[in-house]
């Protein structure tokens, strides 16, 4: 089994933090977790690879991770980045740039090497979106958009900010977390959350993934 996480620093640690995205491993089911892997990390702590989500290749279980990205010196997100891993989760590949910037975003393993990414795309136009990749995320094709916000431009998604601003607008997002999942019929249900600001709802959306 193994459990995603990441580490920073203690609560009440004034220091400046050093974040470590990262895999806790049993061999037990479950009952002790003693090992741990780096899935990644920036030794300077000028990157951080937030949000850290897993798939595994349904022939092969290799795996990939993807992650909401930050550069800490520019004050500012940058593209979501991908990493590779070997089945076993040990080893991994440094994380590079998938080619476009957003946020919370999640791989979903399709079929033999076919790879869907849903994301949070935060700057203008506000909006949730997918991805495909034919190659498991080595390079990817046919974005669409499944949700578009019509309130406007996100808190702090214009410019550059302080990380502690950066923080609080977190709290004032009006949409974010996609969620997907493949249906039996092949189908890709994902669930996100949405509003308006003052009120909040969970929705969903179901994407045919078949050609026409």
């Amino acid at each position: 089994m193994a459990l995603p996480y990441e580490s920073w620093k203690e609560y009440d640690d004034r220091a400046p933090g050093h974040h470590i995205a990262s895999l806790r491993l049993s061999v037990d089911g479950g009952e002790t977790w003693p090992e741990m892997s780096v899935v990644a990390e920036d030794p300077e702590s000028r990157t951080f690879y937030w949000d850290q989500r897993i798939a595994a290749h349904p022939l092969t279980g290799e795996l990939v991770a993807m992650f909401w990205t930050h550069n800490r010196e520019a004050g500012s997100d940058i593209d979501n980045h991908i990493a590779w891993g070997s089945a076993d989760g040990r080893s991994w590949s440094l994380p590079i740039s998938a080619g476009w910037r957003g946020l919370h975003c999640q791989p979903v393993a399709i079929g033999e090497s076919i790879l869907n990414a849903v994301y949070v795309h935060r700057h203008d136009p506000p909006s949730l979106r997918a991805n495909a990749s034919n190659d498991f995320g080595r390079t990817w094709g046919g974005e669409i958009s499944f949700y578009e916000s019509t309130v406007g431009t996100e808190p702090g998604a214009k410019g550059v900010i302080e990380f502690e601003e950066f923080w609080q607008d977190m709290m004032a997002w009006r949409f974010s977390h996609p969620r997907g999942v493949l249906l039996p019929n092949g189908d890709l249900f994902i669930a996100f959350y949405a509003g308006d600001g003052a009120t909040t709802s969970m929705r969903w959306v179901r994407l045919s993934l078949r050609e026409s």
